[in-house]
């Protein structure tokens, strides 16, 4: 089992530029990857830009978009040197058992039938609220024991059912 006792920065977005003269920023948001927790942000909150911690003194969402002043951050052209650079919060790794397995883990593993016979390769993992759906791209199938025989991590491939898809 992992350690999970520890902090580990999360990847929240990226700034992609200042937004008005007082030094309030517009950053891009990333979607969070499969095993972390990113905190919400609020007022007080701190955020790791550059490696340099920052207070968020008012933020505002909309979508995949944050609009955040950042303590020390006052004019316009504080803000701009912060154009591009990636917005880190301090986030803990959710435990995991031995017998499971994160997205980025598995992303790009081949896909293969009973008989040995490529089918594809995974090159995302969705989630409608059910489980989780394997994209192959030309084709999906669900995180089901129904459909997936067998994950092997050292030859980097999931055997499946084809006779289901």
């Amino acid at each position: 089992m992992r350690q999970t006792n520890e902090s580990n920065f999360c990847l929240l977005g990226k700034v992609l530029r200042p937004r008005g003269l007082r030094g309030e920023v517009k950053v891009q948001v990333t979607p969070p990857r499969h095993g972390y927790a990113v905190p919400p942000l609020h007022r007080g909150g701190e955020l790791f830009v550059d490696g340099v911690k920052y207070r968020i003194s008012k933020y505002d969402q909309q979508g995949k978009t944050v609009f955040m002043k950042l303590e020390g951050v006052d004019t316009i052209e504080q803000a701009e040197l912060l154009r591009n650079k990636e917005v880190y919060v301090s986030a803990p790794v959710r435990a995991i058992a031995d017998d499971e397995v994160l997205v980025e883990d598995i992303l790009g593993f081949s896909v293969v039938d009973e008989k040995g016979t490529v089918l594809g390769t995974l090159c995302a993992v969705e989630n409608y609220g059910a489980s989780d759906v394997f994209d192959c791209g030309t084709f999906s199938f669900p995180n089901e024991d129904a459909f997936i025989i067998e994950t092997n991590m050292r030859e980097r491939k999931i055997v499946i059912r084809a006779e289901l898809l």
